[in-house]
């Protein structure tokens, strides 16, 4: 009877303890698997669009090419009149003179081939009786000597309505070249200033080996395929997988592949990534394996458990019944346990439950301390961007009104913001090493360089071994351009800026010490003050950069860091900022 009863018990609580694990491992592997399996698809997604967005970006940049030898060849009536001029001249009588102007005009077409590693050739050619046209290859030539003629024939028979098109086409140079040369060729009609029809055409060779080295240094996966359509579906770039056709890629996703597309609207060309499901599926594969593997082995490790704790609780609840059972039929009880052990384990239990309770309200008044000094010093760090993003747009506009027909310096411009910009903008990262610090400051300093001359100049002094070290995020820049807008912008002729990186310690000291017009005791005084007591006041909103720049640094490393001022009228100011030395 007793062990009918035991065997009952027994079964009971194997059912009260195993029957919810068995449901929860259930219930949390089938969310898990499908909740990993979604968001693997999504991050595939995710980096397909990233990369077709990169790759759009890379291939339009080749592409755009076209504009600027638009912008001196169809615009500019200096070059258009005189190119027009010489290639409708006898081939042997021109002058001096125009031959200084083709050479000039030869250059707007050779600086960019000879510099852009993806251009393979660029012809210009205006209607003339001679046939002749302006290449990167030959020069001055015309159509009865030049290798390549299969462009004329292509401009000749293209509808007279379209402006711009382009074709991928062999090319042989040499006639001992054994193999043809396969390139992308854009072609730009054209006009004269008043005249409605087609006056010449500009053919930019863009190198088709560049853009297939591209896609293929680019893929995620070996067994990755990126490609590039035009707007008929007719695949230009890139290896499809057997069996798919050009169209069916673009409009349609077999179960077989993971199928993502990026349109270009200007140009009305799709890259697309054709990426394996199992592929994609292969991680998921091996969490469900892992998942069953935990599985069983909590179920086993359950059901020993449940056995050990069913035989402990039967013990102590049949030494309760028989205590009960003496009790009431008066006989002697029986001896109690050596150690008051159930008394203890309830305090230990309720001194461990207190424990757990604090520790965890501690955890979430941590968590929230540190959401809170995150958000302050990511919205702080933040303010940086429009302030200066401002003045930079600004001297850009300037500069590229200033230049006529030579877009280079405004290009290098253009250039150094979109580094700051992608440096500044760049995620959530707080710190940085020493070595991209510096480089984002000269990408800084070169903008500005540009506004303002030879009204400044910078010297750099650090110890090489310590651009591994990190350093809070956008720190140089703003005390730079501090030391530009309150203290060399206003005086007279020029000054400097001093930069000196040196390591103290077991702190990194980064100081920028400008010969500007310096600073009154009173005003310096009350800038240090504002800083120490960290309270931004009305009248440090010409020093944002400043108080932002020593609040981050308290922030992110402690309250014994920061920024130190120092400034004599006159004479310029130093700002110092130190931070812990420790390597990023």
């Amino acid at each position: 009877m007793v062990e009918h009863k035991q065997s009952r018990f027994f079964l009971r609580n194997f059912a009260l303890f195993l029957l919810p694990v068995f449901v929860s491992l259930m219930l949390l592997g089938s969310i898990s698997i499908a909740i990993t399996q979604k968001f693997v698809r999504e991050e595939i997604d995710r980096k397909d669009s990233i990369l077709l967005g990169q790759i759009m970006a890379a291939i339009e940049v080749m592409l755009n090419e076209m504009d600027s030898l638009n912008l001196n060849f169809g615009t500019n009536p200096e070059i258009n009149f005189g190119l027009k001029r010489i290639l409708r001249s006898d081939p042997y009588s021109l002058t001096n003179t125009e031959i200084d102007k083709l050479s000039m005009i030869r250059n707007f077409i050779d600086a960019p081939a000879n510099s852009r590693p993806y251009i393979h050739s660029i012809y210009v050619y205006m209607n003339n009786n001679y046939g002749r046209l302006l290449t990167t290859t030959e020069g001055l030539t015309s159509l009865d000597t030049f290798f390549d003629t299969q462009w004329f024939v292509r401009f000749q028979t293209s509808p007279a309505e379209s402006l711009m098109w382009t074709e991928v086409r062999n090319i042989r140079q040499y006639a001992f070249e054994r193999e043809s040369k396969r390139i992308l060729s854009i072609y730009r009609r054209l006009f004269s200033s008043g005249v409605a029809r087609t006056d010449g055409v500009i053919v930019l060779n863009i190198n088709a080996a560049y853009i297939e080295n591209l896609l293929s240094s680019l893929r995620i996966y070996p067994e990755q395929r990126l490609l590039i359509s035009d707007g008929e579906g007719n695949v230009l770039f890139g290896n499809p997988p057997e069996g798919f056709s050009a169209k069916a890629i673009v409009s349609d996703t077999e179960n077989s592949y993971s199928v993502s597309r990026l349109e270009s609207r200007r140009y009305g060309w799709n890259y697309i990534s054709v990426v394996p499901t199992e592929i994609i599926y292969d991680i998921p594969s091996r969490l469900s394996l892992i998942t069953f593997g935990v599985f069983v082995l909590s179920a086993l490790m359950g059901l020993t458990i449940t056995y050990v704790l069913t035989r402990r609780n039967y013990r102590n609840i049949q030494n309760i019944i028989s205590i009960i059972d003496s009790a009431e039929n008066d006989q002697p009880l029986p001896p109690g346990p050596s150690g008051v052990h159930d008394e203890y384990g309830y305090i230990v239990q309720n001194l461990l439950k207190t424990f757990i309770e604090r520790s965890y309200l501690k955890v979430q008044l941590s968590e929230r301390m540190y959401r809170t000094r995150t958000i302050e010093l990511l919205a702080l760090q933040s303010q940086m961007n429009p302030h200066f993003l401002f003045n930079t747009l600004e001297t850009i506009n300037w500069k590229i009104l200033g230049f006529t027909g030579k877009p280079n310096e405004a290009n290098e411009m253009i250039t150094n913001l979109s580094d700051v910009l992608q440096y500044s903008l760049r995620g959530d990262q707080r710190e940085v090493s020493l070595e991209e610090e510096i480089e984002n400051t000269r990408s800084y300093i070169a903008i500005q360089k540009v506004r303002y001359r030879d009204k400044f100049e910078v010297i750099w002094d650090w110890d090489e071994e310590l651009l591994e070290c990190g350093v809070m995020k956008l720190l140089l820049q703003p005390l730079v351009e501090n030391s530009i807008y309150h203290g060399i912008k206003t005086i007279k002729g020029s000054a400097a800026i001093f930069i000196t990186i040196r390591s103290a310690g077991e702190t990194l000291e980064l100081t920028v010490r400008d010969t500007g017009k310096g600073m009154s005791p009173e005003d310096l005084e009350k800038i240090r003050d504002s800083i120490k007591e960290e309270r931004e006041e009305k009248d440090l909103s010409h020093h944002i950069g400043l108080y932002n720049t020593n609040k981050r640094l308290k922030l992110l490393y402690g309250k014994e860091y920061g920024l130190f001022i120092d400034s004599l009228p006159g004479k310029g100011t130093t700002a110092t900022a130190v931070l812990p030395l420790h390597i990023s």
